[in-house]
């Protein structure tokens, strides 16, 4: 095998004891902050009770030259067990896990893990834990930007929002510093908008909630079996989805009727757990008082859930047969074109430039290459 060729493989699986489903899968929610983003911290788990069915994750910009007090403060407001993360530690709800000075958090298999801050740059912090936290706890995860300076969580926001987790900001007027909460609702990815007592109150809501099962990250990429599949649906429900789609179409134009099933189910359920819905009915409803409800409904139904690489087997098969006959099949003086569809953010694209260049550095005269991308979803 070369140095870089692709090969797909599949991970050990283990099996878990059964526990409530509020204590084995609880809501972990991520928060990031900078200036004024422990004061806000503390407003917010001042609303929540020891009984609270969530594991808090508290990533704060801190100096890497001085010990923090942030999980002790902390503790005098809340019921909650606060401890700083010094070790990789099991995720477990009803505890609040606080970064420690001069490292970085992530998030794998139910656990937060420390690193050396000196990896990433010191900056971005909350969207590296925000990332991971999407990628890893998909529609149980939610991210909160609170008071800060600077953009740092904006960019991991859209991983936890085209997972299927929600996302919410500090209303910028009760923030100390307004500048974090301000730049991630700029990038349109915030579910939510509220001060930070609200946020406590909002997070209660959620973990109480009724949520549907945790997908795997290819969710999207059902097959056409799994999207004709019995999801349990009544007549009812599926009057109601019948209805959201008939309506969605006639104020945006856009037909969801052939889109995956099992997507669209998930895309749905995303906008019952924000407006606190627990029946498909009761979001029809909701959605023909509140048409402008539509707007953030086809905003999910576009997100793609997209990374470098993702589908390993198709790029696979990409780098060993379609590039090399499409390479060698342009002829002098003509050149490659690749069109990328439904490029969502561009890591695909960048991902077929990567194979096409180390296929043309292996050619004594490489044709002229041009990759378009392209995607429904303009923003």
């Amino acid at each position: 095998m070369e140095k870089n060729q692709i090969n797909a493989t599949d991970g050990p699986t283990s099996s878990l004891p059964q526990l409530p489903d509020a204590l084995a899968r609880p809501l972990v929610v991520g928060i990031g902050g900078s200036a004024g983003g422990l004061q806000a911290a503390m407003a917010l788990l001042e609303t929540l009770g020891a009984d609270a069915p969530v594991a808090i994750v508290l990533v704060l910009h801190l100096s890497p030259d001085h010990e923090s007090s942030a999980a002790e403060i902390l503790q005098r407001v809340t019921p909650l067990t606060v401890s700083q993360v010094r070790i990789r530690t099991r995720l477990e709800a009803g505890h609040v896990y606080v970064i420690a000075p001069a490292t970085n958090l992530i998030t794998d298999d139910g656990h937060v893990q420390p690193g050396e801050a000196s990896r990433i740059r010191p900056s971005s912090v909350i969207d590296l834990f925000f990332r991971t936290l999407g990628e890893v706890h998909q529609e149980r995860a939610v991210g909160i930007v609170l008071s800060g300076t600077g953009r740092d969580g904006s960019l991991g926001l859209a991983s936890i929002k085209e997972r299927g987790g929600l996302t919410i900001a500090q209303e910028p007027d009760d923030a100390e510093y307004a500048e974090m909460p301000q730049a991630a609702i700029a990038t349109g990815t915030i579910d939510l908008v509220l001060s930070a007592k609200e946020i406590g109150r909002q997070l209660v809501d959620l973990a109480k909630a009724p949520r549907a099962p945790s997908s795997d990250s290819d969710a999207d990429l059902v097959t056409d079996a799994d999207a004709q599949a019995d999801l349990g649906d009544d007549k009812s429900d599926e009057k109601a989805r019948h209805d959201i789609l008939a309506a969605l179409r006639n104020r945006t134009r856009h037909d969801f009727r052939h889109y995956k099933r099992a997507t669209m189910q998930r895309r749905i359920e995303r906008r019952m757990r924000v407006n606190r819905l627990t029946s498909i009915a009761e979001y029809r409803d909701f959605v023909q008082r509140n048409p402008s409800e539509l707007n953030p409904l086809l905003a999910d139904l576009l997100i793609s859930v997209t990374s470098f690489f993702r589908d390993l087997k198709s790029f696979a098969a990409l780098q060993n047969d379609i590039i090399p006959r499409l390479m060698n099949g342009v002829t002098e003086g003509e050149e490659a074109r690749i069109w990328v569809p439904a490029c969502a953010s561009g890591e695909e694209s960048y991902s077929v430039a990567i194979l096409i260049q180390e296929y043309a550095d292996r050619m004594p005269q490489p044709p002229r290459v041009q990759i378009f991308a392209t995607d429904i979803n303009e923003a």
